[in-house]
């Protein structure tokens, strides 16, 4: 899920979906305006404007900012699951099942990848990538791990610091310059210099994080919303019916939420539903 100013995107099993904010309709993309499937699991716009689509072993897709028809599909990784992707500067980072990936922009190759972060398992899945200050942070299956992209060797795992303690992390926010992660064993932040993994929230539902009105939001699969209020502090808010959550994202004072039904906006604001959603 992507909020941006004017368009709302959204990656499904059946395609992209696109909501005009203004105008209140949807468009919907497909194999037939050349992704490279429809089983798309993941999306990052880049400071060009122009948005990647990560899929399931069918490659990367690329639609130029201002077109409706994608380039050519980016088929060095067609043989892998992509499950996040990060532009930073004229990089992707592209995190699959096997580790991360560079991919230059410019070259339209990937450069390198790194298969071994630090003590995790090596090609552990890669479930959000992410990077801040000049670190880059990767939360994975085994845990989270992180490294200064000014290091000369990244496929060096001692390149890489990590922690286990955290499980299974399937999303990754920064508040307060602080790395916040959802996993298997509850919401955690991470000190970087320890190493240390902290339990903030023992919730062990959640599959989604956002900031949202200078505090963070938490969901779970099954539709429960929570505030963090503080330290180890976090609230239960009105969930207004909304079951089945995927992903949410925080713009300004609207909260977004995709869903296995649709899209919504946690409140009382509606917007047009969608025949036969994927």
């Amino acid at each position: 899920l992507f909020v941006g100013s004017h368009f709302v995107w959204v990656a499904t099993s059946g395609g992209v979906l696109r909501f005009d904010q203004r105008a209140e309709t949807f468009s919907r993309f497909t194999r037939l305006n050349g992704l490279p499937s429809n089983e798309v699991s993941c999306m990052t716009i880049d400071e060009e404007g122009n948005i990647w689509f990560g899929t399931r072993y069918a490659g990367l897709g690329l639609l130029e900012k201002g077109k409706n028809e994608f380039d050519p599909a980016i088929l060095d990784f067609k043989d892998l699951e992509i499950s996040s992707l990060f532009s930073y500067g004229r990089n992707l980072y592209v995190g699959t099942d096997q580790g991360v990936s560079l991919y230059s922009k410019d070259r339209k190759e990937v450069k390198e990848s790194y298969r071994q972060l630090g003590n995790l398992i090596k090609d552990t899945k890669v479930n959000s990538v992410n990077v801040m200050n000049g670190t880059i942070w990767v939360g994975a299956d085994g845990g989270v791990a992180w490294a200064d992209l000014s290091r000369l060797n990244l496929q060096d795992p001692l390149s890489w610091k990590s922690t286990t303690s955290p499980g299974q992390v399937v999303d990754m926010v920064f508040f307060e310059g602080v790395p916040i992660v959802a996993s298997s064993r509850g919401v955690f932040s991470i000190n970087y210099e320890t190493r240390g993994a902290s339990l903030d929230f023992d919730n062990l539902d959640i599959v989604a994080l956002t900031n949202f009105e200078d505090t963070l939001i938490a969901a779970t699969s099954s539709g429960l919303f929570f505030r963090r209020i503080g330290v180890r502090e976090w609230k239960e808010i009105d969930s207004f019916g909304i079951t089945g959550v995927s992903d949410i994202s925080g713009v300004g004072s609207e909260l977004w939420v995709a869903t296995y039904s649709g899209l919504r906006i946690l409140g009382d604001k509606k917007i047009p539903s969608l025949e036969d959603p994927p």
